[in-house]
């Protein structure tokens, strides 16, 4: 088979005068080669479209291309676009680029952005440096009621400096924050000492509430995290603790097992480079133990406090669990680590899995030991954080177990959409399979096919397509994933097949496509006028709608 485009076809179009032949380009470059490096993507910072001037930076730091942050900071000093500000301070904190402070916290003093402050804030707690920790605690000390003390706490503990713990469970306490407010400062703090997975299972993601039903909710939480194990003595005791509102004494319990788990993994407070990750996020989520243990008022809330205490609780639990879980990820943190010890860890984990413990798995990539470590049934954290991995690695010897995936799980699930990224990325030499799966039926539902289809360049991705489109059972039929689908291929008959189905009242789904394989074959066709009014006519009525909302 020939491809329609190049790799290098993709990085050429990246200049294209039209807006849309770049999303083009940008697009298929992010899916169908995110293991290259396309430093090239850095013509793409300060874009007039929005979407791309945003993409560009996120992509450039998400590949560490941290020698484009001086124009990446440049981007954010001259944009006229808060939310293309925004995005820059985020890359730019992504990269860790501590020489940006000076203009970034000028523009924070001025700013009068909601998107650019929270793009700041990001930027801040990145850093990680006593300059930056500095200005979060003035922010702090002047918007501690305000809506998005979740956000600011955040970048504060992201700083991980344990005395920092103690001035948010303060504002915590405080009875004139929002609910939205508190919600997010709970989820906010939590998750930044990788405690936010079992945070949200105790409280957001599951049935029961803890304070009603704590066995039934310790069960299912270690259910969903296996790698934290805690004696059975123990969780009855927590569980007869609850019943009784013995909430203090809950609390007090955990913090004194946890200082000493914490003391024997580290003692005097020594240990290897490979394990400070660890180490600071242990002594966070001890120096909230503590906090806790210290404020009994917290405890004695009634009436409307109910929740407040259940979400109080439930961080108390959920840094316990962190605790006792990070320490399955030891052995596999150490760079002598063999690769059983890291699928092992892949395994067990939950929510949370060691940034460098994927780098690692993705540098010696395992391919037997990942395709092992799928279960059958592909209801784990391990099996999603696999699938995750064989994406990263993109080898065509891993297609026969993401078509697995994509054929037994729901297609709202996050193992399911991993597994459609990982074949969209998949290397060039499985391409065949793929199609095979395609002819032969092993893959079934349409729009998954529509979706993989869009990310292979061929001729016969067009034919299947339009068989697709024109059957008579209509196993296809919105216009705008047609259309989405022939423009991703870029095959040139795209056009007419397009011109076909297009009309006034669908031209905000066919029109971006049909202009985007017009310009990309230099064929004028006399659907651009209208397709280009009505978009203009969209952003007039949009700008009419964000003047009456102001």
């Amino acid at each position: 088979m020939n491809r329609l485009w190049s790799y290098q076809n993709y990085v050429e179009h990246l200049s294209h005068a039209n807006t849309f032949v770049r999303r083009w380009a940008f697009k298929a470059i992010e899916n169908q080669f995110p293991r290259k490096v396309t430093k090239e993507v850095s013509v793409l910072i300060g874009d007039p479209d929005e979407r791309l001037a945003c993409g560009a930076p996120k992509y450039l730091a998400k590949h560490r291309a941290v020698e484009y942050a001086p124009k990446i900071l440049e981007c954010f000093l001259e944009s006229g676009s808060d939310v293309v500000s925004s995005n820059c301070a985020i890359a730019l904190g992504n990269m860790n680029y501590a020489s940006a402070f000076d203009n970034i916290t000028e523009v924070l003093q001025n700013s009068k952005s909601l998107e650019t402050f929270l793009g700041i804030l990001y930027y801040l707690g990145k850093i990680r440096s006593d300059n930056s920790r500095e200005v979060l605690l003035g922010v702090l000390h002047h918007m501690p009621d305000s809506d998005y003390v979740g956000s600011i706490a955040a970048s504060l503990l992201s700083c991980r400096v344990p005395d920092d713990v103690a001035i948010l469970l303060d504002i915590l306490s405080y009875k004139h924050v929002s609910d939205f407010g508190t919600d997010g400062l709970f989820k906010n703090c939590m998750g930044v000492i990788e405690s936010g997975g079992i945070y949200d299972d105790l409280t957001e993601y599951g049935r029961d509430n803890i304070l009603e039903s704590p066995g039934k909710v310790l069960k299912n939480v270690l259910g969903q995290h296996p790698m934290i194990k805690i004696e059975p003595e123990l969780k009855n005791e927590i569980t007869k603790r609850f019943e009784n509102h013995q909430y203090l004494d809950i609390v007090t319990s955990l913090m004194f097992d946890a200082r000493n788990i914490v003391r024997s993994r580290f003692p005097d407070n020594n240990y290897p480079e490979y394990l400070s990750e660890i180490f600071h996020l242990d002594m966070m989520a001890l120096s909230f133990l503590e906090g806790y243990s210290k404020r009994p008022s917290i405890w004695k809330s009634k009436g409307d406090g109910k929740d407040l205490i259940r979400n109080h609780i439930a961080a108390v639990i959920s840094c316990y669990f962190s605790i006792i879980g990070r320490g399955g990820f030891i052995k596999a943190m150490n760079p002598q680590a063999s690769i059983e010890e890291l699928i092992d860890s892949l395994k067990f984990t939950g929510r949370e899995f060691p940034e460098n413990i994927q780098d690692r798995l993705v540098e010696l990539s395992p391919l037997d030991g990942l395709k092992n470590a799928l279960t059958k049934e592909l209801l784990t954290w391990g099996d999603i954080w696999t699938i995750r991995l064989m994406g990263k690695i993109g080898d065509k010897d891993f297609v026969p177990d993401l078509i697995r995936v994509v054929n037994n799980t729901e297609s709202l699930s996050y193992i399911y959409s991993d597994a459609v990224t990982a074949l969209q990325g998949i290397e060039e030499s499985a391409h065949e399979t793929i199609f095979s799966a395609i002819r032969t039926g092993q893959l079934k539902n349409p729009s998954l096919i529509m979706d993989l289809l869009e990310y292979l360049p061929y001729s016969e991705s067009f034919d299947i397509a339009s068989k697709m489109w024109n059957s008579d059972d209509e196993t296809v039929d919105s216009y705008e994933f047609y259309a989405y689908c022939l423009a991703g291929i870029g095959d040139p008959r795209g056009i007419k097949a397009l011109q076909e189905i297009f009309f006034e009242d669908n031209s905000i789904y066919i029109g971006n496509p049909l202009e985007t394989l017009s310009c990309l074959y230099n064929k004028e066709i006399p659907e651009l006028s209208a397709i280009r009014k009505k978009r203009e006519d969209e952003k007039k009525r949009q700008k009419r709608r964000l003047k009456e909302l102001n």
